[in-house]
């Protein structure tokens, strides 16, 4: 394997609460990130080959059901390729009419802003923070305000983004398996 290349390997640990969350590691060149993801969760997309590893999650949420709005987190890792770092490197791009207010947040640098698509407003946040394990992180959540939505919608996707951010964990270094740990390699 090339030492500058994240590792195709994604490993699905173990239930690690009675809340049904699952922790996910992706193996990089010099180490591993692990993060918890619910399990009512759907992956729509997992990318795991370098520069730019990500997986996409769509969050369960019974508002959005005959909608064609979701709520959806974004996990991206940046190897240290030219490329990558560009990527990570790049500004946060406005979406709305209002810049992004910036703050910080568990280690993270936070972009917060709000974005109409279609009919509906959407809260943003984005999440950058360098050095995990041996590459960058970047994480979205993006939810849009439905009328349906309960009234704890916007504190509960904010209690969940704090959350996920909480969750990240980089190690560099060999990885060591952990007894009923299941290995899940993406077909080549």
């Amino acid at each position: 394997m090339k030492g500058k290349s994240l590792l195709a390997l994604l490993l699905v640990a173990w239930c690690i609460s009675a809340s049904a969350a699952t922790q996910l590691k992706i193996v990089t060149a010099r180490g591993v990130v692990s993060f918890v993801a619910d399990d009512d969760w759907t992956v729509l997309s997992m990318q795991t080959k370098p520069p730019v590893a990500a997986v996409v999650f769509q969050l369960l949420n019974a508002a959005d059901q005959g909608t064609p709005h979701s709520t959806n987190l974004i996990l991206k890792l940046f190897d240290n390729s030219t490329t990558a770092r560009d990527g990570f490197e790049a500004p946060v791009q406005q979406r709305g009419a209002t810049p992004a207010s910036v703050e910080t947040m568990e280690g993270w640098r936070v972009w917060r802003q709000t974005a109409r698509q279609g009919d509906s407003v959407y809260t943003i946040l984005d999440a950058k923070r360098d050095r995990v394990a041996d590459v960058a992180a970047s994480v979205r959540l993006a939810w849009p305000h439905l009328p349906a939505n309960t009234k704890r919608y916007d504190a509960d996707m904010e209690a969940r983004f704090r959350a996920f951010l909480r969750s990240i964990d980089g190690q560099v270094g060999p990885r060591t398996s952990v007894s009923g740990e299941m290995v899940r390699r993406p077909v080549p």
